[in-house]
């Protein structure tokens, strides 16, 4: 609450993982409870981290977000106090898994995405 309460311009992204085809719900609490804190962050981004090959499939399709991905952000939506202004679907990197301390460079299409979010 006081980072955002500082002068300055700010984008503000939050991340949650998948398991079995759910948005996990403790990232779920934790943006509410972050958007409760600082109502007048009214525009922010949403990266949906960790999802499998199959199931990015189900989402995405040409790059763009299919009725079932419109409906699990539906979902994981409702509650929140303010919607997000875009999300950003992320399949799952099959070298990152189970590592620890590594980071890889961001792909171009999540760098456009963080670019086109106010």
């Amino acid at each position: 609450k006081q980072a955002l309460a500082q002068n300055g311009d700010y984008k503000v992204f939050f991340v949650a993982g998948m398991q079995s085809g759910r948005v996990v719900s403790t990232d779920t609490t934790t943006v509410e409870l972050v958007l409760d804190a600082a109502p007048t962050l009214t525009q922010y981004g949403m990266i949906i981290n960790k999802v499998g090959k199959r199931l990015h499939e189900q989402l995405m399709e040409n790059g763009e977000k299919t009725e079932i991905c419109l409906k699990v952000i539906s979902v994981m939506s409702k509650d929140l106090p303010q919607q997000a202004t875009d999300f950003f679907v992320m399949v799952e990197d099959p070298e990152l898994k189970d590592a620890e301390n590594e980071c890889k460079p961001l792909t171009p299409e999540l760098l456009k995405f963080m670019n086109s979010v106010p």
